[in-house]
């Protein structure tokens, strides 16, 4: 669940130029390191609002010494909603990063056409995603066959074995859709079968 810090925020749309960017060596490893630093982001905004209130109670009890805290704080609250901002969305592209990946790593081969990403971002934006993704060693046991699938370079896969499984999917889908009742030609009326040779509504004959 979004924490309190990220449940008003918009969600991110992904581009394929903001995500192509990202694609360095050891992106889970970037990943982290950007989580934990979103997390002392977090974990700064209070600590600078207890200075803030600090230096202002102090001041006006004590010393105006003290002033320094508030300005402390003031300034490192900003900072920190600043930084937060800029992690909060590095860390909503790596996700759509990192769930490009494990999909394709859940299975031998995939179609490119299938993957969650392709509804937000264009086919062709994909394989070069994906391209970089192999070039940086992130899928170093993958490889794109003729634009239509990745699959792992053991299975030697070509082009004919994704054609088999697109036919597959078109079929089963085919299969899956309920069969529309016939109509009458002159009402349009559901024709039931026992309605016999004549529509039931207009009297035409079928």
């Amino acid at each position: 669940m979004p924490n309190r810090h990220e449940a008003h925020r918009a969600p991110y749309v992904p581009v394929a130029g903001d995500l192509i960017k990202l694609v360095t060596p050891n992106i889970h490893a970037k990943n982290a390191k950007t989580k934990t630093a979103f997390a002392f982001a977090i974990a700064g905004i209070p600590i600078c609002m207890v200075l803030f209130m600090l230096g202002g109670a102090l001041s006006g009890v004590i010393s105006f010494g003290f002033m320094a805290l508030t300005l402390i704080g003031f300034v490192g609250f900003g900072i920190c909603g600043m930084v937060l901002n800029v992690l909060h969305l590095k860390k909503e592209k790596y996700k759509h990063l990192i769930i490009l990946l494990d999909e394709i790593k859940m299975n031998d081969k995939s179609i490119i056409d299938n993957l969650s990403i392709t509804r937000t971002i264009g086919k062709n934006s994909v394989i070069g995603i994906i391209r970089k993704l192999i070039e940086t060693k992130n899928l170093e046991d993958y490889e794109i066959i003729g634009d239509i699938g990745v699959a792992q370079k053991s299975l030697q896969a070509r082009v004919s074995d994704f054609a088999v499984v697109v036919n597959k999917q078109v079929i089963m889908t085919a299969q899956q859709e309920p069969q529309r009742p016939p109509r009458c030609s002159s009402c349009g009326a559901a024709v039931k079968q026992d309605s016999g040779r004549f529509c039931a509504f207009c009297g035409t004959k079928l």
